[in-house]
């Protein structure tokens, strides 16, 4: 297993990498900014949240977290909610 941890934390930063080029080249954020996340719990989502948290001390900007939880998928949208608080 410990393979797989170092290849998983090896594109972690290599993702983390293009996404601050990308910040730069776009100026997608600037310092100051107070972001909006919107969290399903999902890892796409949670993704997002964790390069956003890493780099908003050195960016200089906040993020607030949304999860809108609609009561339609009962017990697993019960689960992400509070996946969501948790993380948190």
């Amino acid at each position: 297993m410990p393979y797989l941890d170092i290849d998983l934390n090896l594109r972690k930063v290599k993702n983390e990498t293009k996404n601050n080029r990308n910040n730069k080249k776009y100026n997608l954020i600037n310092s100051g900014d107070k972001i909006v996340l919107g969290v399903s719990g999902g890892p796409d989502s949670i993704a997002m949240l964790d390069i956003l948290n890493q780099l908003k001390d050195e960016m200089n900007f906040e993020i607030y977290v949304v999860h809108v939880n609609h009561n339609i998928r009962g017990k697993d949208a019960d689960e992400d909610e509070e996946y969501v608080k948790k993380i948190l």
